[in-house]
């Protein structure tokens, strides 16, 4: 019977320990049950207010309640249409736009396609009038033109000794300066053997300088492999030094006299040049400068014919490029208010995204409720069965102490 008791009181202690962790969930659920009660509440304020913000008066009812939801759905799909529609009439502006654009675009590249066409008539036919006269006199320009050039060439290859006269300007063109300037190449290969042969010795010195420095103090010659005082060491290294100096004279010398040469052949080529480009302008005659005087005589009634015409082209395209842009600006101000539509129209849809966003917290919010008060009551129902079981221990326990 002892152990029977014992038993009993350990089972009620467990019961205990049981209840006390059932009521201790029983009132955290209690709270967050109070805490949901608050989160509604707030939810629902916040989903009126989004929904008075969002419908028009003419669709707000009286009360907001979850049917309402139904309204604001239905009203933001208007909403959507409307801004297909204007969507779509934007496309439409947009292709007409563009239309018109071309069209202006096209206008103005008539008009400056015939533009050009009339500045270059104009030029031909301020060429056409001009006289045989005209014509001897650019002649007699090119003829003094060519005397200058001669005299500006001559000056400049005298330094070359190359004498230039208008009698010798192609023998000096085909035969003399190019029998010149293979003679400053020969120079140049010379200078460029001379300095082949001094770089090789200033190698070749500096090597035996460097190698006497190595036994300053005394020591064996790497040369000869004899016995060398510090003086005499430092006397033939003084003397390698000074031949070096005069090597590196002798090389700047060399250097800038190939220079020199060179620059004179890149400047003969120049020089060659010139001569050609003066040869060619002796070989035009007055004979050349008289035919396109008439050519341009027997072409300037038909210049002045296509100048008339050309210009009535040029008047009838801008009367087109005038309609065309008048037509633009008229549609880029629709456009502009279509787009101000579709704008204000993405502003009122984020505002029913919100609202709906709210009622589904709503809805959301009231469900999680339910949940926690199912919860609750079968936590309660929990309790009160282990309650019950508890009492029934204390009976029995009773029972055994009269016994």
């Amino acid at each position: 019977m002892t152990d029977e008791r014992t038993r009993l009181r350990r089972k009620r202690e467990e019961l205990d320990a049981e209840l006390s962790a059932l009521g201790a969930a029983l009132d955290g659920m209690e709270v967050s049950t109070d805490a949901m009660d608050d989160a509604i509440a707030a939810a629902t304020e916040a989903r009126d207010t989004a929904t008075d913000a969002f419908l028009p008066a003419d669709r707000l009812p009286e009360t907001v309640t979850a049917d309402t939801r139904g309204v604001v759905a239905s009203y933001l799909d208007s909403i959507g249409e409307l801004r297909d529609v204007r969507s779509d009439e934007v496309e439409l502006t947009d292709d007409r736009l563009q239309a018109e654009a071309k069209r202006a675009t096209d206008a103005r590249a008539d008009i400056e396609e015939i533009s050009a066409a009339l500045d270059r008539i104009g030029e031909r036919i301020d060429e056409a009038e001009t006289t045989v006269a005209d014509a001897r006199e650019d002649l007699d320009d090119a003829r003094s033109r060519f005397r200058d050039d001669l005299a500006v060439l001559g000056a400049r290859l005298e330094r070359f000794d190359i004498a230039l006269s208008p009698e010798s300007l192609g023998a000096v063109t085909d035969d003399r300066l190019p029998e010149r300037k293979a003679e400053m190449r020969a120079s140049v290969e010379r200078i460029e053997e001379r300095v082949v042969d001094l770089t090789t010795r200033q190698s070749t010195l500096a090597t035996e300088r460097d190698e006497l420095q190595s036994i300053d103090g005394g020591g064996s010659c790497p040369t000869c492999n004899q016995t060398v005082g510090s003086d005499r060491t430092a006397s033939e290294v003084e003397a390698i030094e000074e031949e070096l100096g005069q090597i590196e004279h002798r090389l700047e010398t060399a250097r800038r006299e190939r220079e020199e040469l060179l620059a004179g052949i890149e400047e003969l080529e120049e020089l060659r040049g010139t001569a050609i480009s003066l040869r060619s302008l002796r070989s035009e005659t007055v004979a050349a400068a008289a035919g396109r005087v008439e050519d341009r005589e027997a072409n300037l009634a038909d210049l002045r014919a296509d100048h008339q015409e050309a210009r009535s082209e040029r008047a009838e395209a801008k009367a087109e490029r005038t309609r065309a842009d008048a037509t633009v600006a008229t549609l880029e101000i629709e456009r502009a208010g279509l787009e101000a539509d579709i704008d204000r129209l993405g502003a009122k849809t984020d505002k029913g995204a919100t609202c709906l966003d709210a009622f589904e917290l709503v809805e959301d919010l009231q469900a999680e409720l339910e949940t926690r008060v199912e919860e609750r009551s079968a936590q309660q129902a929990a309790y009160e069965e282990t309650e019950a079981e508890r009492a029934s221990i204390d009976v029995e326990l009773e029972a055994l102490t009269d016994d």
